[in-house]
């Protein structure tokens, strides 16, 4: 595998049933760049994304992430080798706080786990200072306002302001991958766009983080990307810039049909 390849996938098929939500699929994710994934609803889009974390096995084919094979692996510990990802519907625990919401996303890096921190307050308390000064650095990227007052319970934001805690609360494992599942979901134009720009700022701040977005708003993917992977019926159909991808007539037949 090149070391420029952070996430290398190959063959990888998923059935249930007779039903083949991925065949056969082979993708690289390179280290550092944004990689746009694209196609109709029913595609396998969030199948692929859900198969890589672990949330399903794989009927076949392989997963290697950063140089170690993850094929199999269960979801926390996929998480645990540092990949995090954002859900098209959002997996917010509304009646918390803003900082808990953040906070469960450090929980891997506890350390010491329940018993431990029961037998050392003190380690406990300094840590959860730690977690709500990095809470309110990353809030601070997206949207200073949040990181003022983290205490807010979720249920009372906007649906950007929930986004943006839910983007915070994957990177704040500190993810070599993060995979955006249609963040723009239930948002206005004006919104999406406004998301866009956090999470291109977010990507010059960690110029190695490596991102997978699935989105249907084309304009994101336009501005967002450096490669992009277009799949139908569970296969890959073809990849390249976004320019390339939107000419290709075999994408253009995925979405609008023949003539």
């Amino acid at each position: 595998m090149s070391k420029d390849v952070l996430l290398a996938v190959t063959r990888l098929t998923k059935r249930f049933g007779g039903l083949a939500a991925l065949s056969e699929l082979t993708l690289d994710v390179e280290r550092g760049k944004v990689l746009g994934l694209i196609g109709p609803n029913g595609s396998g889009k969030t199948t692929f994304f859900n198969v890589i974390t672990g949330l399903y096995e794989p009927t076949s084919g392989h997963v290697v992430f950063d140089d170690s094979p993850i094929t199999g692996l269960s979801a926390q510990e996929v998480h645990h080798r540092g990949v995090s990802r954002t859900f098209q519907r959002s997996r917010l625990l509304l009646p918390l706080s803003i900082f808990d919401n953040i906070a469960l996303g450090m929980h891997l890096r506890q350390g010491k786990g329940l018993w431990g921190n029961l037998f050392s307050r003190t380690r406990l308390l300094a840590q959860v200072r730690e977690f709500a000064h990095e809470a309110g650095e990353l809030l601070a990227v997206f949207d200073p306002e949040l990181a003022r007052d983290m205490s807010r319970p979720v249920e009372g934001l906007p649906m950007i302001s929930r986004r943006r805690v839910e983007i915070c609360r994957a990177l704040a494992s500190r993810p070599k991958l993060l995979l955006l599942d249609e963040p723009s979901a239930g948002m206005t134009h004006d919104e999406t766009m406004r998301l866009v720009d956090d999470i291109l700022l977010v990507k010059k701040r960690s110029d190695d983080l490596a991102i997978v977005i699935i989105e249907h708003e084309m304009s994101v993917m336009e501005r967002i990307t450096d490669h992009c992977a277009v799949m139908n019926f569970g296969t890959m159909i073809c990849e390249g810039t976004y320019h390339a991808v939107a000419k290709d007539p075999r994408v253009q037949e995925a979405y609008l049909g023949g003539e």
